[in-house]
């Protein structure tokens, strides 16, 4: 059975595999039309002022937000568990804020299940403890996070053709052995 795994967009060898796979996905399409509140002045009298709705300046679109619950259990028997926080603490390093901000963007992530691709920035994550050991280390835990970004269907129709450029230049190069002209033109599928 294939894992859902996170992980930092271009970094997949580097990917943090969640434990059990969710149960749940949830997807929504935020739209980015009327996201701000301005007002705007009437040519003909700079007193009046109207409210009008903005559109995102930087040009994006359609906000694409999927929610996960991921679950982390790590109690074998009362001598042999370790403490959940250490694979918490993995997940929530892609957390925003202004500490782990590199050159001021957001850290982004991707979460990755079967055909769903999902990239973008995570805006929400909380944990919930649920399970003890009897010296109180958390043993269990219920990890809910929201990643906002590019709309899933997109993303994996993107990671697709880009594995399909791969095949066709490996393709190519294995071809290159036969014919040599062939590598002349693998630079247009790179």
């Amino acid at each position: 059975m294939d894992k859902a795994k996170l992980y930092e967009p271009g970094k997949e060898s580097q990917a943090i595999m969640v434990q059990f796979n969710p149960n749940t996905l949830e997807y929504s399409i935020k739209s980015n039309r009327n996201n701000g509140k301005g007002t705007q002045s009437k040519a003909s009298d700079s007193a009046a002022r109207e409210e009008v709705l903005q559109r995102d300046p930087t040009g994006g679109g359609d906000r694409a937000v999927l929610s996960v619950r991921l679950f982390y259990h790590t109690y074998s028997n009362s001598t042999t568990y370790t403490d959940v926080r250490d694979e918490i603490k993995k997940i929530q390093q892609f957390v925003r804020y202004s500490g782990n901000t590199a050159g001021g963007s957001d850290p982004r992530i991707t979460f990755a299940w079967g055909s769903l691709i999902h990239t973008g920035v995570m805006e929400d994550f909380s944990v919930s403890y649920k399970m003890f050991a009897a010296d109180g280390t958390p043993v269990q835990a219920e990890v809910s996070l929201s990643i906002c970004g590019d709309e899933a269907d997109r993303a994996a129709e993107r990671a697709n053709q880009l594995t399909g450029l791969k095949a066709v230049v490996s393709a190519l190069a294995e071809d290159a052995v036969e014919d040599p002209l062939a590598d002349m033109w693998a630079w247009l599928y790179v």
